[in-house]
């Protein structure tokens, strides 16, 4: 994934960009691998849930949260958003609408 995301800001020229600028795409690349991996979402209770490495904030994930353009500005080092917009939910579990009758 380092040399993945290495390619990527070095063929963009984004790997000095700010808030996360470095040196080198290698480095930039080794910074964002860390970030992503692993795969693993802590939480802690009783706090709100926004995984957004982005803005140095990880703490579990958030149920209306856009995660692609979470990890594409990781990838890119660009300010990102998919434009994706999310539905509305219950605010009690399962959080979700029950899905409209079969016509």
């Amino acid at each position: 994934m380092r040399d993945n995301i290495a390619a990527v800001v070095e063929a963009g020229g984004t790997f000095s960009n700010h808030p996360h600028g470095f040196r080198t795409a290698l480095a930039y690349g080794a910074w964002a691998a860390d970030k992503l991996l692993p795969n693993v979402l802590t939480f802690t209770p009783g706090t709100v849930a926004l995984w957004d490495p982005w803005h140095n904030s990880q703490n579990g994930k958030g149920i209306t949260e856009d995660i692609a353009s979470n990890i594409i500005k990781m990838v890119v080092n660009q300010n990102f958003s998919s434009g994706l917009n999310p539905e509305p939910h219950l605010d009690h579990f399962p959080y979700l609408f029950p899905p409209p009758p079969a016509s």
